[in-house]
This record gives C-alpha cells, sequence and structure tokens, in this order.
C-alpha cells in the first residue's frame, strides 16, 4: 500500500526534484573525492557544472527564484553575463512548448521578440536539456 499523497504534492515533480537537489548537487560538486572511471575529474567537473545549469535554468524559466543560492546561481550564470533573457517572452500569446512527434519543442511562431535574447534562451534551453541527460546518466555516481 503506497503512502497517502496529495495531488499537489505530485502535479509538478520533476520540478520539485529540481528545486529541492540544487543545493544537494551544489555542495557535492565542493565536496567530491572522485569521479566515475570513465572520465576525468575535469570532465566531471563539467557534467557537475551543466548539470547545475539544467536546475538552475529551470528554475529561472519558470521565474520561481525564491533561496538565496537560486538567485545567487541565477545572478552568476546569466543575468551578469546575458542580462535577463525571459523579457521576450513576456509578448507571447501562444504556449511555450508545443507537442512535436513523442517531444516537446520551443514555439516561436508569431512572438514578438528581442533576437539576441531569443537566441540565448535558445540555447540555455539546448544545454538545459544536456544537463538533465547528463543528470539521469550519471545520478547513482553521485556519491562520495
Amino acid at each position: 500500500m503506497f503512502a497517502k499523497i496529495k495531488y499537489k504534492n505530485v502535479c509538478n515533480l520533476g520540478y520539485d526534484i529540481i528545486k529541492k537537489y540544487l543545493p544537494y548537487i551544489c555542495k557535492y560538486k565542493e565536496l567530491h573525492r572522485g569521479y566515475p572511471g570513465d572520465l576525468t575529474e575535469e570532465q566531471w567537473i563539467l557534467i557537475l557544472d551543466k548539470i547545475i545549469f539544467a536546475f538552475v535554468f529551470q528554475i529561472y524559466s519558470d521565474r520561481n527564484e525564491r533561496t538565496k543560492l537560486e538567485k545567487k546561481l541565477i545572478k552568476e550564470l546569466i543575468l551578469d553575463k546575458y542580462g535577463d533573457v525571459r523579457e521576450f517572452l513576456l509578448e507571447s500569446p501562444d504556449p511555450l512548448f508545443i507537442p512535436e512527434g513523442d517531444y516537446f519543442v520551443l514555439n516561436n511562431y508569431g512572438w514578438k521578440q528581442d533576437e539576441e535574447k531569443y537566441f540565448y534562451y535558445l540555447e540555455f534551453h539546448k544545454q538545459s536539456q544536456e544537463g538533465l541527460e547528463l543528470f539521469g546518466k550519471y545520478l547513482l555516481s553521485l556519491w562520495i
């Protein structure tokens, strides 16, 4: 028998996992003592950075930065370098993602946008997807 779990606790489970585990991944990166045998330490650090960026971008794109750590990382990884690239989203009357085959893709139809910010947003979205895939691939390697 499963514990009684309310709908609100699972309606956006992936996002909730990201919010909960971002601080743990950051701390792991700081404290790690090794890395998977098929990688060098430099490759492992790069993978951890990509995972952290993926988590940060998901929080950023949802406009839901709440903790000091989230705000700090968003500032360092995105805002200080590129400005607020999600500004173009405010002009869109259409859904952000539309179905395409088995996946959802970014919908850019009819947007008024700052082309440079739009480009960065798309690039960050791709990087985020890569980081989330790496998180899945290396989840069981996150131990000290």
